[in-house]
């Protein structure tokens, strides 16, 4: 069994086309859901539903700490303002990662009195989620 360590893990977005990006600085946490949508094709007289596996799609969260001075924060709020894609990567570590394009749907700066400002980005899949795992 392998058995990863989060600290060897990044994310990297940039521009759609252009390639890996920039790495996402201060960020310190990110997730990947795939989910699809079950097409039920039960008929009469089935006494339990019956499903089929429908159209699959992927969505990405990443958080850590707000800089406004990393060009990769940047690009991804820009890329929302734009209403453009962007390319991510998010990386388990330097040879096992995740890619694809994706829309920017929600960016969220927090700040509290006793803490510091963090920043958080959900985007949308768009098309297929690759995994290379070397």
């Amino acid at each position: 069994m392998s058995v990863y360590q989060g600290t060897s893990g990044y994310f990297t977005a940039g521009a759609a086309g252009a390639g890996a990006g920039a790495s996402v600085g201060e960020i310190n946490r990110w997730t990947i859901t795939k989910t699809s949508d079950p097409i039920d094709v039960s008929v009469f007289g089935d006494r339990w539903r019956d499903y089929v596996n429908g159209s699959v799609g992927w969505t990405v969260s990443l958080s850590g700490f707000f800089d406004c001075s990393d060009t990769a924060q940047g690009a991804i709020e820009d890329s929302i303002d734009a209403g453009t894609s962007i390319e991510i990567y998010a990386h388990i570590d330097g040879t096992k990662y995740y890619y694809g394009l994706a829309f920017v749907t929600n960016i969220t700066v927090e700040d509290t009195h006793d803490g510091v400002v963090t920043a958080s980005f959900d985007a949308q899949g768009s098309g297929e989620l690759y995994q290379t795992c070397v």
